[in-house]
């Protein structure tokens, strides 16, 4: 049996949020959140060491409005996929402070991806060019493979390629009722 134990929390430091998610770095803790006014906000936290969990530095309001939010880390940089205020995909690369530092917004991916309803973002496999994969449900319904680098020093993010409508349709309310379950 595993016991969970309540070591510290947060508190009220980070305001009305939704579309919380959690990147691991190390001692620090990164969320990306949407903010009550709608816009992506990314926080890094204290989280390594008993007693509180304090907020170090956040994004400030470098992104503007989304409406879904996924996160991962590679290659030394913190990459979000978002679905954008018009509704497409956008990838943007932040310097995360290593956790503690400012956060820093460096480049995006705008015009470079198309409507997506639904936004998942994971680091490429070992060995292959891919340093970023996202799974989206493009604007047609369907499920959509888009392979991407990266750049490590200046945080430029390249399209390689995608799955084009191979996987078929994927149903949104499939998505959220599980995301639901699983939250």
């Amino acid at each position: 049996m595993t016991t969970f134990t309540r070591i510290g929390d947060s508190g009220a430091l980070a305001g009305e949020a939704t579309d919380i998610t959690v990147e691991d770095l190390g001692f620090y803790s990164l969320t990306a959140v949407r903010t009550g006014s709608g816009d992506l906000k990314l926080i890094n936290w204290s989280t390594g060491s008993p007693g509180p969990v304090t907020r170090d530095s956040d994004s400030d309001n470098q992104a503007g409005a989304v409406s879904a939010i996924s996160v991962t880390r590679n290659r030394n940089r913190t990459v979000t996929a978002v679905r954008d205020g018009s509704g497409d995909l956008l990838l943007i690369s932040w310097d995360d402070g290593n956790g503690s530092g400012p956060i820093t917004r460096l480049k995006d991916t705008h015009g470079h991806a198309g409507a997506a309803s639904i936004v998942t973002i994971v680091p490429g496999p070992a060995k292959t060019a891919a340093d970023l994969v996202t799974a989206v449900r493009a604007g047609n319904g369907s499920l959509k493979l888009i392979s991407w680098a990266l750049d490590g020093a200046t945080g430029v993010i390249t399209r390689l390629g995608d799955s084009d409508d191979q996987a078929g349709e994927v149903a949104s309310s499939q998505y959220r009722s599980r995301r639901r379950t699983l939250c």
